[in-house]
This record gives C-alpha cells, structure tokens and sequence, in this order.
C-alpha cells in the first residue's frame, strides 16, 4: 500500500537543481504620475526544474515505478537540496519553534547557547516545508534564535521540530510525468521534470 509522501529513489541522485521562489505581488501604478505601490500577497511556493543523469537498467526502473506510483499529480514525495545548502554539524542542538510563528521571523529555542546556528542561504525543514534562512543567527545564553526565512510562516505551531541536517519538504509533480527514452547500450537517457512545494 502506497502512502504518500513517497521517498524518490536513493540513487542516482540530480546532476543539476533549478529552483524558483514564487512570492505573489502586485503593482499598482497611477496613470498619470507613474508613481506607483506594490503589494505583497501571502501567497509563496517554491519550486524546481530537476534534471537527471544517464543512468543504467536497474535505477532507470526504480525511477520510472517512482514517478508511476505518484500518479500524475495526485501524490507526494519528500524532496531537498541535493547540492547540501544546510547545517551538517551535529551539535547545534535539537531546535523547535517557540510559540505560534507568523510572517519572515521564527522563534526558536532548544539550540546549544552561544552558537552560530544557521548562516543565510541554508534551508532548514519546519513545519513541513523547506524554508531559505535569509540572515546568519546566532544563539544566546538560554539557547533562543530569532530566524528570518522564506516562504513566511503560517501558523507554525509551538514545539514545531526544526531539521536542519538533510531537511525536505513534501512536492508534487507541476507537470506531466518525464518521458524515458531507452538507448541502444541499455542504459535510460537523461530527463528532467518540473515539482512545486505543497502549500495546503
């Protein structure tokens, strides 16, 4: 029995990762002056062009019974940076949210006092989502971080788990499934596919 979100196969892994941050805005400008006011909607996705290597029989199989499994667009998998823009230190504590977070700043305690805890550009899982850290934070004595992020938070619940070793969020398919083309040597040709973040 499928249970979604589904793991992507462990190998072979992206030869490349094309991300898109979508943050809904609207301008609205006078006719006569040009001066104009831009609005900022709550409405943030992330998303990504994935492209895969060559890759020999027995992973091309696994990766096409992936993508059937999902069946178009209706189910999920867990997915992150394969190039590893987060935390690999082990000993930055076991970090969670304090109080219910709203809007680009998170709350956050439980980490090891006094320690740089993230630097801008890491992802960071919370809540179900990858989240870009948008400027270095530090710890102080108890152990509490103020983090900006992006997409913002949206009712993050207090004591939400922070993972900030290999974090994932859960995406779909944006498109139809890749085609596979077989080569004559037996190996799978190359393919790419589109994914976007679940936001409900």
């Amino acid at each position: 029995m499928i249970t979604y979100p589904v793991q992507t196969p462990a190998s072979p892994g992206p030869n490349a990762i094309t991300w898109n941050q979508l943050s809904v805005t609207a301008e609205s400008r006078s006719p006569f002056t040009l001066r104009g006011q831009i609005f900022a909607w709550p409405g943030q996705q992330l998303g990504a062009v994935v492209s895969m290597p060559i890759m020999r029989r027995a992973d091309a199989l696994k990766w096409q019974a992936f993508f059937a499994s999902l069946r178009g667009r209706e189910g999920t998998f867990l997915f992150g940076d394969a190039a590893r823009f987060c935390k690999l230190d082990t000993l930055l504590g076991m970090p969670q949210t304090v109080g219910v977070s709203q809007g680009r700043t998170i709350l956050t305690d439980s980490w090891n006092p006094f320690t740089p805890v993230v630097s801008a550009g890491d992802w960071l899982q919370i809540g179900g989502k990858l989240r870009k850290v948008l400027l270095d934070a530090d710890s102080d004595s108890a152990g509490a971080a103020s983090i900006d992020v992006w997409p913002d938070a949206q009712g993050i619940a207090d004591g939400t788990e922070i993972i900030y070793q290999e974090p994932k969020g859960i995406f779909r398919l944006s498109q139809d499934p890749p085609e596979f083309v077989w080569r004559v040597d037996g190996y799978q040709e190359g393919f790419t596919f589109t994914i976007e973040e679940v936001t409900n």
